[in-house]
């Protein structure tokens, strides 16, 4: 009698068949298509005494490494050699001990203005969306915090880019990191501006929405594209699908 497979089998099947899906996750694309790249966005902010949320003038700076987690969307454009990603627009959750929950933002969706990302060294099949290229420059030009615990909404107004990394496709595998380039800010203003050791800034400071005072700023940022959401729950459904299938196995034994 031919023994029959368990759940177990079905299920790992199931999982290697979303981890190929995954591999081959690339998706064909024309001129003007949304291409949506889940991301984890990363920075540190530093928020100065005697500003709104350290008012003591003589207490330490506290500096903090904050993550939000979601999507950006783009368009597509391919009326030119290599492939350009337009209109761009960010929105990512997040919650740490001293701000509490926050939101990122940016792009024309959220009211600021439109992310770009730009291509070279070109590898591949565009249209397929099977191709590797590093990605030039992931612009932001501005976006915006909001402190839903505080109840208040910041600004950063000046423009950085994220570069260093090769895209393997559109959209990319999970697990690419993308650095903006810490020297890319305004340079120093001020005395009380932070300078790095070469005499480059990173200063890209935060103001209270609506005109407000200064906040705090950041010296330091980068993505990490994550899996697609059907991926990774198929991914964890048939892994749990195969655990269970084991434990019936084991207990039959």
């Amino acid at each position: 009698m031919t023994p029959k497979p368990s759940s177990g089998v079905f299920a790992l099947a199931g999982a290697a068949a979303c981890l190929v899906a995954a591999i081959a996750h690339a998706q064909p694309f024309t001129d003007g298509s949304r291409v949506t790249i889940p991301q984890a966005a990363t920075q540190n902010f530093v928020i100065p005494g005697g500003t709104p949320f350290n008012p003591d003038p003589t207490a330490a700076d506290i500096v903090l490494t904050v993550t939000a987690v979601g999507a950006s969307t783009f368009t597509v454009d391919l009326s030119g050699p290599t492939p350009l990603l337009v209109d761009g627009s960010f929105f990512g959750v997040g919650a740490d001990p001293t701000l509490g929950r926050f939101e990122l933002v940016t792009g024309p969706d959220y009211g600021f203005d439109p992310m770009t990302m730009t291509f070279e060294n070109l590898v591949g099949d565009v249209p397929g969306g099977d191709f590797t290229a590093d990605v030039v420059a992931f612009t932001v030009p501005n976006y915006g915090v909001n402190l839903i615990d505080a109840g208040a909404n910041l600004i950063v107004p000046d423009s950085f880019f994220f570069t260093g990394a090769a895209y393997d496709g559109l959209p990319p595998s999970a697990g690419i990191t993308l650095f903006a380039d810490p020297f890319e800010a305004n340079p120093p203003t001020g005395p009380d501006d932070p300078v790095l050791a070469d005499g480059s800034s990173s200063y890209l400071p935060a103001f209270v929405a609506g005109g407000g005072p200064f906040a705090g700023y950041s010296t330091s940022r980068s993505v990490t594209t994550l899996p697609e959401p059907a991926t990774s729950l198929t991914l964890a459904a048939g892994l749990a699908g195969f655990a269970i299938g084991c434990r019936r196995r084991c207990a039959t034994c």
